[in-house]
């Protein structure tokens, strides 16, 4: 109403009118100057699919980011996490879900070294990897 800008538009669905989905401006400030410098958001990767628990709201689910897979050469390969492992800090930061993980890592910058905290096991190890920028996905033809 105000004529301000509340989001910006990436992405439109062809199969209903007025269907698109935006990225809100309080995500687009936080990245915009590297958008100015290089034209693109990087975003950081660790190279694992992770795992949901199956009631992820019950009492005695585990709180973190289950490591389902792991890709070779990956920085989760380079710090030596194992499938199985449940990572519950970046950083320090807690990570009670896997959307924490995805949402930590992605906003850390494309070369930090980040500590994991994962429990393997009956054991918690501390484990570093450094941040790769996350690859793009291959264009199918359709």
């Amino acid at each position: 109403v105000k004529g301000e800008v509340i989001g910006v538009n990436n992405a439109i669905d062809a199969r209903g009118p007025g269907i698109s989905f935006a990225i809100p401006i309080s995500s687009v400030r936080k990245n915009l100057e590297e958008l100015r410098k290089k034209g693109k958001v990087a975003r950081g990767y660790l190279g694992i699919s992770l795992a949901t628990p199956l009631d992820p709201d019950a009492e005695n689910a585990p709180k973190g980011a289950l490591v389902a897979s792991i890709e070779a050469k990956s920085p989760a390969d380079d710090a030596g996490l194992v499938v199985g492992d449940l990572i519950t800090q970046v950083d320090g930061v807690a990570i009670k879900s896997a959307q924490d993980l995805t949402s930590e890592i992605a906003q850390k910058p494309v070369g930090a070294v980040v500590t994991l905290k994962v429990k393997r096991r009956s054991k918690v190890v501390d484990l570093k990897t450094k941040i790769r920028e996350r690859p793009e996905a291959p264009d199918f033809e359709r």
